[in-house]
């Protein structure tokens, strides 16, 4: 972490609310089958069958103090995703990390592997040790050009596919960025790189970067199987009040 000659790290750590969150990976759905979200879709929430592939865009959104007009940045990055089902759907990472151009080289894809034990399959790792099995980009240069948000900026790192390989009514799975917790030395430089007010932070500074909310995939019946149990709800109902008709008659 660089520190201005005449600040100290502690005010440094001050000068920015410890709730202000600087460096965060937003992962959010870009498409579903090849087309633009549409209907009740959004890029965190969407409802899904066994078959269908949702295209996925990772964002890395950058943000100093208020008011401050000072450049934000990003140059490294290290994280993995990850598919969590609460049972009854199971959605696979198709393939490794594509990194936008700026972030682009030298940059490792990470390793599709289940690495949190649902037997779907995730990207990346838990490693606490090793970067082996990351994404993560080596970027060498300091990218200051992207998206601007309030405050801050936004970068595009990247994107990734995944497809629902099974999918039971009414469950849903939880798709999101997991920040690694190195051992020291690898939680500084390895974690994270980037700019801050004109100011170059590594991954242990204000606590690291975090993550934001995760996209829902969720599931519902078909429209056949739904049609099949209405009607056999009103047949069952109808029966019932014809038996009940004759009974009293």
């Amino acid at each position: 972490m660089h520190i201005l000659p005449f600040l100290t790290t502690a005010f440094l750590v001050s000068a920015v609310p410890a709730a202000h969150a600087l460096m965060v990976y937003e992962l959010e759905a870009a498409a579903l089958n090849g087309l633009p979200l549409a209907g009740s879709n959004t890029p965190k929430a969407l409802t899904v069958m066994a078959g269908d592939v949702i295209d996925f865009r990772l964002y890395v959104d950058v943000t100093g103090a208020s008011g401050n007009p000072a450049l934000e940045g990003l140059q490294r990055g290290t994280l993995s995703l990850t598919s969590s089902a609460s049972g009854g759907i199971s959605a696979n990472f198709l393939s490794t990390f594509l990194f936008s151009g700026p972030f682009g080289s030298p940059s490792f894809p990470g390793v599709l592997q289940d690495f949190d034990g649902d037997l779907d399959v995730d990207l990346g790792s838990t490693s606490t040790s090793s970067t082996a099995d990351y994404i993560r980009t080596g970027n060498t240069v300091m990218v200051t050009s992207g998206t601007p948000i309030l405050d801050g900026t936004r970068f595009v790192f990247g994107t990734v596919s995944v497809g629902v390989a099974a999918a039971i009514p009414f469950s849903s799975v939880s798709v999101a960025p997991v920040v690694p917790d190195f051992i020291s030395p690898l939680n500084d430089i390895s974690r994270a790189q980037y700019m801050l007010d004109g100011v170059t932070y590594n991954g242990t500074a204000f606590g690291g970067p975090v993550v934001g909310q995760p996209v829902i995939l969720n599931t519902v019946p078909e429209p056949s199987g739904s049609v099949l149990l209405g009607g056999a709800i009103l047949t069952s109902f109808a029966l019932g009040r014809r038996n009940g008709t004759r009974m009293a008659s």
